[in-house]
């Protein structure tokens, strides 16, 4: 049961794997310049999302994360008037992957914004989800219950468009693009060392 439910995380990071690295454009002095002045790859947007987790805790209600989605600017020139939207689920066995992972047509609860992230700059921003325990997909691995939430996020800016990602949310693991589910044999209360782990791209 855990392969198959990990199957759809495991395809797209080794699909993340493949892909080529992003190019890092090297800082310039000026913050505000005139693009039309710069050559094409100067002109690029390059940015960078991770998520931070400050907390994952399961109460007999709700399962809720506190978290920060950080945004570092990799290119040339700011990244203008971001607008965040998010949510939590639990990844399903046998549930297709257009149904779990974020798209840009999804709509998402928004979460917050940020007017700038000026180049070579890197700004977060503070946020929660939440799932209630009965949408919990449960699944077991030998003996133990267990799942992993996945949080959603879409990021819409001026330069950047509409863009979507995904994140298993589980415990630290060995690997660093690895995280380990979350049982529910444990009593009610916080999980420490949870991780997230971006598993699609756009």
């Amino acid at each position: 049961m855990l392969a198959g439910l990990l199957g759809i995380l495991a395809a797209a990071l080794r699909r993340r794997a493949r892909a080529a690295p992003p190019k890092i454009i090297p800082p310039i002095a000026a913050e505000d310049v005139d693009t039309a002045s710069l050559p094409a790859a100067l002109d690029e947007i390059r940015f960078d999302t991770r998520i931070e987790v400050e907390s994952l805790s399961r109460s007999f209600r709700m399962v809720t994360v506190n978290y920060r989605i950080e945004i570092a600017n990799r290119s040339a020139r700011a990244i203008r008037d971001l607008t965040f939207a998010a949510d939590l689920l639990s990844a399903a066995r046998g549930a297709d992957a257009h149904d779990q992972l974020a798209n840009i047509s999804l709509e998402l609860p928004p979460v917050g914004t940020l007017d700038r992230v000026g180049p070579s700059q890197s700004r977060s921003l503070a946020a929660t989800a939440q799932m209630p325990v009965e949408s919990i997909q449960v699944f077991a691995q030998g003996q133990v219950p267990m799942f992993i939430p996945l949080l959603r996020l879409k990021i819409t800016g001026t330069e950047i468009g509409e863009q979507a990602y995904t994140y298993a949310l589980g415990l630290k693991g060995i690997a660093e693009d690895r995280v380990n589910p979350l049982p529910l044999n444990d009593p009610l209360g916080s999980y420490q060392d949870v991780r997230a782990v971006r598993v699609d791209r756009n």
